[in-house]
Order: structure tokens, then C-alpha cells, then sequence
């Protein structure tokens, strides 16, 4: 089994969970993200805005969607520094994956 840390949460961070889920069901994944919400589509704000769509209808990917997946999420945390050779991810509070 692997551990994949995915640095972001937009439309490539759920390409790339789903591209290993496509291979392994039982790799671990992480997604860690400054922002403090899912994964959503920056065009679809305009429509929000304007009204045209309800707030859920922005989200590519919810709540839901990562607990299917088995994704463990790190919202609201940036990542600081990557550490390759240590295979190591440290977060803005100080903490490491």
C-alpha cells in the first residue's frame, strides 16, 4: 500500500484521486488544503453570485465524494516546505505528513 499526499484541492487534486483509485482501492490518500472548504470550480462563483445556482452547485467534489473515495482531508492548513528525500510534507502549524 502507498501514501499519496496531494498538495491543493481543486479540479487536479480530484483528477488524481481518482486516477489512483482507478489502480488501488486501498492506497492511503491525503489531501491537504489552505482553503477551508471541498474541492469547487472557480467558474461556477459567478453563477453562485448571481444567483443562478445554489451554493452546493459550485462543489466538484463534497463531503461525501472523499469519504467514498476514502480520502482523509487537511483543510484550512498550508503546506510549508516538501522534503522529497525524507518523503515529507510539513504543514504551516508546524506539524508533518
Amino acid at each position: 500500500m502507498k501514501k499519496h499526499v496531494i498538495l491543493g484541492n481543486g479540479g487536479a487534486a480530484v483528477s488524481a484521486i481518482c486516477a489512483i483509485r482507478s489502480v488501488s482501492a486501498a492506497d492511503e490518500i491525503v489531501v491537504v488544503s489552505k482553503e477551508i472548504c471541498y474541492a469547487y470550480s472557480p467558474v461556477l462563483l459567478t453563477y453562485y453570485l448571481s444567483g443562478r445556482i445554489k451554493y452546493d452547485d459550485i462543489f466538484i467534489f463534497n463531503k461525501t465524494s472523499y469519504r467514498k473515495n476514502n480520502v482523509k482531508t487537511i483543510l484550512g492548513k498550508k503546506a510549508g516546505r516538501v522534503n522529497p528525500a525524507r518523503r515529507e510534507v510539513r504543514l504551516d502549524d508546524g506539524s508533518s505528513i
